[in-house]
């Protein structure tokens, strides 16, 4: 419970909070380790509050491993900030474990979940670096990322807002990073936010993008012309979602017409083009018993993604041809 007074800490899973008196000081290691804190509520496993002496203290490594579970399970829980500082400052061992996992999650193509623990890993370490841009662009990018997998698009619109904050955060601490213009400008253009693209692509532009500047070229003349789907495509991508749920509770003809109203915008289909749609509409038509639409659906996949294994394996095994 927190004192009067003080703001209630969030209730988390496996966690108790302890308050002991401002200003105590816990030492191990044989006084090489020290971290001094109180008068905040402080995390707990159940397992270490549940052996707390008398006088109510925890040991030095409850309290290290309370707070790096609490963040894990949270980093925007009450008191956050405060409890990634006393981690930074105290506990040297639990950073880099946190930072070895952060670097496997980085280098390893994850699911969405994975996504996930990578955003809290980062989320954790702006705690201890509020101003980072480094920071701020890696958790907008990996938003971004999420926003655009085939399993996330029911929460699309969110995950595309959350990156375009952290983006914009960034950008006002490094405004000339070719590569946060880019993704920005892209972000924005998803939301439907079409001058704010078009201010990412221009000042991209000034800064010089090398050899991309040709696409980029091409994306500041669409936006010039107005050249744009007939909805924001983060509408589409929702709508996609919708599809593969209708898909999985085996409703193909109604998710084959909304995949079929998705592909028929041009505009969008040459600007975003997702392979992930058609090869879903080619399941659908494979479960309505229309395999030459599937086959197309299939082939079309390939075209766009031609190391989309799910397409080649769904296209050899309709047509034999394994």
């Amino acid at each position: 419970m927190a004192v009067s007074g003080m703001m209630e800490p969030t209730p988390l899973a496996g966690i108790r909070y302890v308050t002991p008196p401002d200003g105590t000081v816990l030492s191990a290691r044989d006084g090489r380790a020290t971290v001094t804190f109180g008068g905040f509520p402080i995390p707990l496993r159940e397992g270490d509050a549940k052996e707390l002496d008398s006088d109510g203290i925890p040991s030095y490594d409850a309290v290290g491993d309370g707070l790096y579970q609490a963040l894990r399970l949270n980093p925007g829980c009450t008191y956050a900030d405060r409890y990634a500082c006393l981690l930074r400052d105290a506990y040297p061992h639990l950073v880099a474990d946190l930072a070895t996992h952060l670097l496997m999650l980085e280098q390893k193509d994850v699911d969405v979940l994975y996504l996930d623990r990578l955003i809290t890993a980062l989320k954790i370490f702006l705690l201890m670096e509020p101003d980072n841009p480094k920071f701020l662009g890696q958790i907008g990018r990996v938003y971004r990322e999420k926003g655009l997998r085939l399993s996330a698009l029911n929460q699309t619109t969110r995950n595309l807002y959350q990156a375009q904050s952290y983006l914009q955060r960034a950008r006002l601490q490094t405004p000339d990073d070719p590569d946060l213009l880019l993704i920005l400008g892209d972000v924005s253009w998803l939301l439907g936010k079409y001058d704010e693209a078009s201010d990412c692509f221009q000042a991209a532009r000034a800064v010089g993008v090398g050899e991309r500047s040709g696409e980029l070229e091409l994306r500041l003349a669409r936006l010039e012309a107005a050249a744009h789907p007939l909805v924001p495509a983060v509408d589409y991508l929702e709508a996609i979602g919708v599809a593969l749920q209708l898909h999985q509770q085996q409703e193909y003809a109604e998710a084959a017409a909304i995949l079929w109203d998705v592909l028929d915008d041009e505009l969008f289909r040459e600007q975003c083009p997702l392979p992930e749609v058609n090869y879903l509409l080619g399941r659908c038509y494979e479960a309505l018993v229309m395999p030459r639409y599937a086959e197309e659906c299939y082939t079309e996949a390939l075209v766009k993604r031609p190391d989309y294994e799910e397409a080649r394996e769904a296209l050899a095994e309709l047509t034999g041809k394994g």
